[in-house]
This record gives C-alpha cells, structure tokens and sequence, in this order.
C-alpha cells in the first residue's frame, strides 16, 4: 500500500507541473500578443504620419489688396513628399499659421477641398484677417502636417 501512494502522489505531482506550466504558458502567449498588436498598430500609425511630409516649393507670397478690410493674402505651392499615403486635407491633416494662431482669423477653403496624392504639387491661398498683431513686414508661416512642423519666412506687403 505504502508503494501505491507513493505512485499516486508522484502521478498527481505531475499533473500539477503540466497544469502550471500550461497556465505560464498561455498567460505569457496572450501578453505577447497583445503587445505585439499594439505595437504593430503604433508602428503602423507612425509610418503613415511620417510618409505625409510637406514641403514649400517657390516663393511664398503675402499681400493686402484691399485698402478697407485688412485681408492678408498667402499664396503658396506645397509638395507631398511622401510616397505612400494621402494627405486628407478634410481630416486636417494640413494647417497654416502665421506667426500665431490667436492673432489670426484663419480661412483656407481651397486647402479643406481636397485629398493631395504622393508625389504632387498643390498651389493654393490661405486668408488671413488683420488683427493688431498682423503688419507688413516680416512673419513666419507655419505648415503642420502629420509629419511634423515646417516653417518658411514670409514677408507681407501691401499692394
């Protein structure tokens, strides 16, 4: 009798081990693909916003041709230089600012009416309505995009 318990209780130690190790087991498979999915997932974001850079192509110009309304026009040509994803300019994913966004009324409808494809060029007009804080003179002009931030000089002048 003393042998079978012993047999017993060996059997049921091993079955105990096998369970342990089945639980690690699924325990650690479940945690690696969870993150394995959200670091998938967060890769693939980060790709798709670095593939959607800009970049100014020519002049920049800047000018007020009404004499009553101080109405600042911006034209500038925009390249995509990525070579993959769109740009949805309706999901703003393009915005300009001059100097600050608080010193300006932004209206840019030409810049919100289209989804600009890898590789191509935009020319386009942004609006800006005087405050005290817009002159002639020197500015900055800021472009976000999803790949970051660029900045160009700008100098306005009246017509």
């Amino acid at each position: 009798m003393k042998g079978l318990s012993t047999i017993l209780a060996m059997i049921l130690i091993v079955i105990i081990v096998v369970a342990l190790i089945g639980l690690t087991y699924t325990f650690a498979a479940n945690l690696f693909q969870t993150t394995t999915t959200t670091a998938t997932s967060s890769v693939e974001t980060t790709t798709q916003n670095m593939d959607k850079h800009v970049s100014v192509r020519g002049t920049v110009t800047c000018k007020n041709t009404t004499a009553t309304a101080l109405i600042w026009r911006v034209s500038l040509t925009l390249r995509h230089d990525g070579s993959t994803y769109n740009i949805n300019t309706r999901a703003n994913e393009l915005t300009a600012i001059v100097d600050t966004v608080s010193a300006m009324t932004y209206n840019a409808p030409k810049l919100n009416e289209t989804t600009i494809a890898p590789q191509t060029t935009i020319t386009t007009n942004f609006e800006f309505t005087n405050t005290s804080a817009m002159t002639s003179g020197s500015h900055t002009l800021y472009i976000e995009s999803p790949a970051g931030e660029i900045s160009e000089s700008l100098t306005c002048t009246y017509v």
